[in-house]
Formats: C-alpha cells, sequence, structure tokens
C-alpha cells in the first residue's frame, strides 16, 4: 500500500493559507476572512494529483513570534508556555502538524513583499528541516504582473527557487503541486487511488460550550479540537475518521449553533458551515447540559435536526456536574428532554461526560446499532 505523504502549510497571519488550503483541496472547508486568525483548529484535507493522494494541513493562526517560539521549542524538544488556553491549544496543534509533516509548505505575501518576520520563520524552519522533511517556499497573491517583481527578494530566505502562486485564482498551484512531487520524488501511477471505503459522517451539534470539541478529543482519542470556555472557539468544522466495527464514522465537530442573528461575519459562515454538515450527516450527535436547564435553542435546534431527516443521539453531556445522584434521576431527565425536545422524542439519549470519557463508549455502539436498523 502506498504510503500517503503529509504537507503542512506554514506562515504569518493573513498569507492566505486557508485560501490555498481550499483551493488545492477544491473545497471550503477552511473559512476565509480578512479577520487576522480566524483558523485556530488545524484543517486537515487531502489533494489528488497524477493519480497519488497527498494530505495538506492547514495550520491555525498565530502572530509570528509566537509561532516562531513554537517551533523553536519543537526544534530543541521543549515545550513552549502560551499566554491562554486558546493560543496554548494552537502552539500544540501546530506541534502536531509539524511532526506529522513530510514536507513543510512555508506561504509569505508577495504583495507585501519580504517582511522581519519572514525571515524569522524561515530561520527558524531551516533548524527542523530534514532531508526526509524539505521545505517549499510559496509567493502567494501574484495576480497581478506587478507583484512579480517582488519575488526575487525571497530568494533572501534561503530555501531555495520561490514558486508563485495565486491561490484566489489557482494560477501557479499546478506547477506547486509538481514542485511538491519532485521534493516528495513521488512517481506518477497510472490509474487513480482506489475509491475510499464508504464513510459514514457523524455530526457533532449543539449551542456554543456544550462540549462539542471535547466529545471530539474523547472520540478520536486525541487533541484535535481546541477546547475553551470561550464561546465560538470551534469555526470551521473539524474532521477526524474513527474505525469502529467495521465501519468508517467521519465525526466532524462544528461551531456552536447560535440562537440570535451572528456577531460578525466569521460567526456567520461558522453557522452556515454547520448547517452544511448537519445536511449531509447520516447520524446527528445532539448535545445538551445535564446540569443546565434546556431552551429555547436546544428546542430549535432539536427542530433542525428533525427537519434534516438524520438519525440522532441525544447526548446529555458533562452528566458528571451533578452531584449526590438519587435514584430515578436518569428516567426523570429522560422525560424531561422528550417533554422540551418533542421532535427528538424518538432519539436515544446516553448520559455523558466528556471529560472523564464515562459511557463515550455506549455512543460508538448505539451508532453502530442505529445504523444496522
Amino acid at each position: 500500500m502506498l504510503k500517503v505523504p503529509t504537507i503542512t502549510i506554514v506562515g504569518r497571519i493573513n498569507t492566505g493559507k486557508s485560501t490555498l488550503f481550499n483551493r488545492l483541496t477544491e473545497s471550503r472547508k477552511a473559512i476565509v476572512s480578512p479577520v487576522a486568525g480566524t483558523t485556530r483548529d488545524y484543517n486537515l484535507g487531502k489533494i489528488i494529483w497524477k493519480g497519488r493522494q497527498l494530505n495538506i494541513i492547514d495550520t491555525g493562526g498565530v502572530d509570528i513570534e509566537t509561532l516562531a517560539r513554537s517551533i523553536a521549542a519543537l526544534a530543541e524538544k521543549k515545550p513552549y508556555p502560551a499566554k491562554d488556553s486558546i493560543e496554548k491549544n494552537i502552539i500544540r496543534q501546530t506541534h502536531t502538524a509539524l511532526s506529522r509533516a513530510d514536507l513543510v509548505l512555508m506561504l509569505v505575501d508577495g504583495k507585501a513583499g519580504l517582511l522581519p518576520t519572514d525571515k524569522t520563520l524561515a530561520m527558524i524552519l531551516k533548524k527542523i528541516s530534514k532531508k526526509e522533511r524539505p521545505i517549499i517556499l510559496a509567493v502567494n497573491k501574484i495576480d497581478k504582473q506587478k507583484f512579480r517583481s517582488n519575488i526575487s527578494e525571497f530568494y533572501k530566505l534561503g530555501l531555495g527557487e520561490p514558486v508563485p502562486i495565486s491561490a484566489l485564482n489557482g494560477s501557479g498551484t499546478g506547477d506547486l503541486l509538481d514542485e511538491i512531487y519532485k521534493k516528495l520524488k513521488l512517481k506518477k501511477i497510472k490509474s487513480l487511488i482506489k475509491k475510499e471505503a464508504a464513510i459514514t459522517r457523524v455530526a457533532i451539534l449543539g449551542k456554543p460550550n456544550v462540549g462539542k470539541s471535547s466529545l471530539m478529543n474523547r472520540l478520536s482519542g486525541t487533541e484535535r479540537a481546541i477546547v475553551s470556555e470561550i464561546t465560538q472557539t470551534t469555526r470551521e468544522p473539524q474532521y477526524e475518521i474513527i474505525k469502529y466495527k467495521e465501519h468508517n464514522l467521519m465525526f466532524i465537530d462544528t461551531a456552536g449553533l447560535q440562537r440570535k442573528k451572528p456577531r460578525n461575519f466569521i460567526d456567520k459562515v461558522a453557522s452556515r458551515m454547520g448547517l452544511s454538515v448537519l445536511k449531509r450527516a447520516a447520524v446527528v450527535l445532539f448535545l445538551v447540559e445535564s446540569q443546565q436547564p434546556l431552551s429555547t435553542q436546544d428546542t430549535r435546534i432539536a427542530g433542525m435536526i428533525k427537519e434534516a431527516g438524520a438519525k440522532t443521539i441525544i447526548i446529555a453531556n458533562k452528566w458528571d456536574l451533578i452531584e449526590n445522584k438519587k435514584p430515578g434521576l436518569e428516567k426523570k431527565f429522560i422525560d424531561y428532554i422528550y417533554h422540551y425536545l418533542p421532535p427528538l422524542r424518538k432519539s436515544p439519549i446516553i448520559f455523558t461526560s466528556a471529560l472523564t470519557g464515562k459511557n463515550v463508549n455506549k455512543i460508538l455502539e448505539m451508532i453502530v446499532k442505529l445504523l444496522n436498523c
């Protein structure tokens, strides 16, 4: 079986990493906006080129000094202390993305020209570079002839010949992929890769801060999604495939569905992506909080799930936060949930704690049971 190489995109904020990711994967997984640091969790996608598959990772947006220091810490195999929980998790995910990389793709902004921060990042990337982990320098935003004169100055980074591209309109991306193949010493194969085994899409839905990302991490056994007390930490849907009893289950952690109108462009796109995931899901895990009363927002989401027609499991999360549980409490809570969420009255309910892992395996068992019905 052919090994699938992994490419990790790095660069300072707003060089167009997410736009390039979407262009190469021919998808809209990553949210693109002018707001610096939009991407938090890393995005994982795949590219098909010349009959071969490549995995590609779009890393989260942290400022260049933080990114540089975190990469330096990775080179020295030392932990890097972050200022806050989101930054700390982005750095951890950047470490993971770089450690998985067979090739690092450094992206710079051809319109802005060479900046000191680009030099800092290039210098540190060269420290961790190995023969088996080459680096390619791509100069983005070369969509007009007047910006081509900026390309020559990027030779100063010492990363070889820069590849000019425009992630926005796609120019130069074919040459970039050819260069990636050359660096990875891949060979074109005659037939396209075989079609993947059937994948069942499982959407994790709920209002903000009910524990969706914690559950995703618990199910996957990794810190795949960033967990924070700050609402709307998750923006782009996060994907993780888990094989369980001959089923390929693609779990998708979505942004919290909000009751009111989104506060800004990013929240609006994130909410729209969540709805798109719901429409394509075969199974939905609808998370509610055990220790909090159900709200009109929960009822609204339940109606949306019912309308989508997917098989649904209600996850009563944070069950560990209820102290001094009396006999019959689960039965009372089940009656309470069905009373306030009538569209999902026939859906099974599982009481869990994503934090401790309580009953998480029962979720996988219930998914398989629903699929076999």
